[in-house]
């Protein structure tokens, strides 16, 4: 009985023995690859921030100081408050177009219109 029990023993020894390398092996096969990812992971967030970091500023409009001005109108005889260039209101209303005013914000285009009767009111290019 006793060469019995000592053969189960010593079976369940080498089964163990047999399990716990292929724990050891599955574990080393998982930190392998949880660093594998790591790396990976830190690769791809290093690839996205230099992109968008030196990437932006070809993707972004180039606006001069010129085109961000706010310009009061006079076209075909009415008073307009626009962001578009001299040529572009030229293009848009014709050739009956005066530039009477440019300011840096809208508030003040909108103020110089309205002490010239508001937008929409009569006007005359000289």
């Amino acid at each position: 009985m006793k060469s019995v029990y000592r053969k189960m023993l010593t079976q369940t020894y080498r089964e163990s023995k047999k399990h716990r390398s292929i724990i050891a092996a599955l574990l080393e096969d998982h930190q392998m690859k949880k660093t594998t990812n790591l790396i990976l992971g830190s690769a791809i967030t290093l690839l996205i921030a230099l992109a968008t970091v030196v990437g932006v500023p070809t993707f972004a409009p180039n606006h001069t100081n010129e085109d961000s001005k706010y310009r009061v109108f006079c076209a075909n005889g009415k008073l307009e408050v626009e962001q578009r260039t001299v040529e572009q209101e030229k293009n848009a209303r014709g050739s009956g177009v005066c530039l009477l005013a440019e300011f840096d914000y809208l508030s003040d285009a909108d103020k110089y219109a309205e002490s010239h009767g508001g937008k929409g009111s009569d006007c005359k290019c000289n």
